[in-house]
């Protein structure tokens, strides 16, 4: 089957440097052979909070993806996190008449915060204030925004909870791709240790250092890398990397058995369905991962290449218990093989590729609207 889709793609994601801003420079390289051309709108602050900056980014990408669409068939295509505000107000701008789509990092809702602009995002009980009340307005606006869209999400588990938030919506899942990255051999020929990788930010289990160095064995190494982590108070008997890249990050992983994925993603607006791009590295390096067990983390138990726990303590357990278990190691290694082989980039941006074409009135295979049941 002949995959180009002899269209441009408008793509509107946060430039390099973050989480999703990483995401979406691999992204756009595995779907560039699929388009005619890619004219890729970086979006500077995805975060912004300024109306001014807000007012801009609209402007701008509804000019461009009107006027690329007038050139021909077109798609435009948003990478929406929880803290995408000016992205989002970008693609509830756009007209009918523009195809767009989106991938919505944090479902079930596009944006957590879609009100975070000014004042109300300056003040932390202002911003409270107007989020926690206005959630039934939160969600009309956001149905609004994204009516008769397709959006995707990056694990199956989050289709159904995605479809009931944004009724009016088609909501395709796929699959967070997993990056080929060097061999670094058998976990069993690595050190005795076991990290975390990632974006230092409230939520991501960094302030549980202490608590897990106490509960993990003392002959099991405890090795953080990410940017920021260079600014956590040093703990006895942890190892801070802060933010490795190439070589150093080759290293980092080559230096662990195992990644640990110790908070799940709720929070007091409720339930995050996210794929863990942090896990999604690890496995990249064939570093299994042991996780808390709830949400999309239960989905990576259920698919092969974690272990999961029901608490920080039960984490320490899991991975205590593993360093001294061969087979399980060597278990778990062949599950990441098997998963990196599955979920290469060019496979796993074909369920975003079948649905752009049917939505450009293309042959081919028909989108997946697969819902968790």
């Amino acid at each position: 089957m002949n995959s180009s889709l002899d269209a441009r793609l408008v793509y509107v994601a946060p430039a390099s440097g973050g989480g999703i801003g990483d995401y979406a420079e691999e992204f756009a390289s595995a779907v560039a052979p699929h388009f005619t051309e890619v004219i890729h709108y970086p979006v500077t602050d995805y975060q912004a909070t300024s109306p001014r900056e807000i007012a801009r980014v609209i402007r701008e990408v509804r000019d461009l993806a009107i006027s690329t669409a007038d050139r021909g068939p077109a798609i435009t295509h948003v990478e929406l996190g929880g803290q995408s505000t000016p992205s989002f107000w970008a693609m509830a701008s756009l007209p009918a008449r523009v195809l767009a789509t989106a991938t919505i990092h944090d479902a079930p809702q596009p944006v957590w915060a879609p009100f975070k602009i000014g004042p109300v995002a300056w003040h932390p009980l202002l911003f409270h204030g107007v989020h926690v009340p206005l959630q039934p307005v939160s969600r009309r606006v956001q149905r609004r925004a994204l009516r008769g869209r397709t959006v995707f999400t990056l694990t199956g588990v989050a289709g159904r909870p995605t479809e009931e938030f944004l009724t009016g919506s088609d909501v395709v899942t796929a699959r967070h791709f997993i990056l080929q990255r060097p061999d670094l051999g058998a976990l069993t020929d690595r050190p005795t240790a076991v990290g975390m990788f990632g974006y230092v930010y409230d939520g991501k289990g960094f302030d549980l250092l202490g608590r897990l160095r106490e509960e993990l064995d003392p002959d099991v190494g405890l090795v953080i890398a990410g940017r920021g982590t260079e600014h956590l108070d040093a703990v006895d008997g942890v190892s801070i990397l802060g933010e490795v890249n190439g070589t150093d990050e080759d290293k980092f992983f080559a230096s662990i058995r195992a990644l640990l994925v110790p908070y799940s993603k709720v929070f007091r607006y409720g339930k995050v369905w996210a794929a863990s791009g942090a896990a999604a590295r690890a496995l990249a390096y064939g570093v299994p991962v042991v996780t808390i067990d709830d949400a999309a983390q239960a989905e990576l138990i259920a698919e092969g290449g974690a272990l999961g726990a029901a608490s920080v303590h039960d984490l320490a357990t899991t991975v205590n218990a593993l360093m001294r278990d061969v087979p399980q190691q060597v278990a778990l290694g062949e599950q990441v093989r098997r998963l990196r082989e599955e979920r290469t980039p060019a496979r796993a941006v074909m369920p975003f590729v079948n649905t752009w074409r049917t939505l450009l009135g293309g042959s081919g295979d028909a989108p997946t609207r697969t819902v968790a049941s």
